[in-house]
């Protein structure tokens, strides 16, 4: 086990953390399938537990282009595509754009910051951290500042995962370099919790009342990171460290790993990709308790996974791999693979249809891999996973478009 030190609020004051579990294999009792719930598409990732799961059902009928939109011009490209309520974020290598979802226009737009943005559907807000390193939640209307919030060493760091659970907005980061100093060697990783829910609290300057969680922070920088039901997973090298919404360390699950990729579902059953010492990348599906109930070697060539693994309502697991797609049952047993065109993606509607781009094709897998292509863009060939809307209407991407399908009337 590797030792990480953790701190409260800065090095001065180090934190106790809990007698260590040891991660083991055993046998959990079979869990009944899932409960399709929430929303998809709103965080980086698509979902807070990265685990692609989405409310909505697969579309019937034909789709039509309702509009297309270029949103990026060379040399930027479009790195993420995010969609809540009426409104759609396109961020780009330098810039965001948020589109009206019903007509594709620009109705704000600005520089891109030290962070990873996250859509409040429930609130018609954007929560975009800046190029200072400051929170901004901006309205949906037209992008006008609602508040701003500092955050915990400011532009030192890059916060690349931020996710909204519960009533706080999370915002995780590690120290970036920095030009000019190039002595500096980044070592510290910060979690911080701003209170959003039911409303944020604005105070007359337009600052946001801070709330009473003091940040943490982690002597290391390699980590990734995803919602448990209580709050954040975060896997360091060989420590797991389960924190909930008032940022207390409630449990440390040790090992023989690096993690590459976590995901969670709603029970709070750690999805990890990993790297063992001597050993083939791996899935792991391990207990909040810390009982091992899936170490399953991947074969090639999926075994050049590095995403979060998408796990179906039904305890299924997609591993998404730059070759393509590969199934497996919770115990462990292949259900089905399928290649995908590279920079595709998938997410899980709420009957286990896999909903995703493969090149220039929209396309459907079903519970037994059988594939059915949706629509055909001659002319573009798509990017990551598509976002479904509760309308039957669905998002994509190109490296420089956004598109999207209505249902045919």
């Amino acid at each position: 086990m590797s030792d990480i030190q953790v701190y409260r609020t800065s090095r001065s004051t180090p934190v106790t953390l809990p007698a260590p579990v040891a991660i083991h294999d055993g046998v959990h009792p079979e869990r009944p399938a899932a409960k399709p719930a929430g929303a998809y598409g709103e965080t980086s990732g698509g979902s807070p537990s990265r685990n692609g799961r989405t409310a909505q059902a697969p579309p019937h009928g034909r789709l039509e282009v309702s509009w297309e939109r270029t949103v990026a011009d060379a040399p930027q490209e479009i790195k993420s595509l995010l969609a809540a309520a009426a409104r759609i974020y396109v961020g780009g290598s330098m810039t965001w754009k948020l589109l009206d979802a019903g007509s594709g226009k620009v109705v704000a737009q600005g520089i891109r910051g030290l962070g990873e943005p996250v859509l409040d559907g429930a609130l018609s807000l954007l929560y975009q951290p800046d190029k200072n390193g400051q929170l901004d939640g901006l309205h949906f209307d037209a992008g006008q500042k609602v508040f701003w919030s500092p955050l915990h060493l400011n532009a030192d760091l890059l916060r690349k995962f931020t996710a909204r659970v519960g009533d706080s907005l999370f915002l995780f980061g590690s120290e970036r370099w920095q030009p000019g100093h190039d002595n500096f060697e980044p070592s510290l990783t910060v979690l911080e919790a701003l209170p959003v829910r039911p409303a944020p609290e604005v105070r007359p300057s337009g600052q946001l009342n801070p709330g009473g969680a003091k940040p943490l922070l982690w002597k290391s920088v390699n980590w990734t990171a995803a919602a448990w039901p209580q709050g954040i997973a975060i896997a360091f090298p060989g420590q797991i460290h389960l924190v909930d919404e008032s940022l207390e360390i409630l449990r440390v699950l040790t090992g023989s790993f690096d993690a590459v990729a976590l995901s969670v579902d709603e029970e709070g059953y750690l999805h990890l990709i990993v790297d063992e010492p001597g050993k083939p990348r791996a899935l792991w599906i391990v207990a909040p308790d810390g009982v091992r109930t899936l170490r399953l070697p991947l074969p090639k060539p999926y075994d050049q996974a590095s995403t979060p693994p998408l796990i179906l309502h039904g305890r299924q697991v997609i591993v998404q791999a730059p070759a393509g797609l590969f199934c497996v049952g919770a115990d462990g047993v292949t259900h089905w693979a399928r290649t995908l065109a590279v920079g595709s993606g998938a997410v899980v509607l709420s009957d286990d249809t896999l909903l995703a781009t493969d090149g220039h094709d929209l396309v459907t897998f079903d519970r037994e891999g059988q594939r059915a292509v949706l629509h055909h863009f001659p002319e573009h060939a798509l990017i990551g996973p598509p976002i479904p809307g509760d309308a039957g209407e669905i998002t994509v991407a190109t490296k420089t478009q956004v598109l999207r399908l209505t249902p045919r009337k």
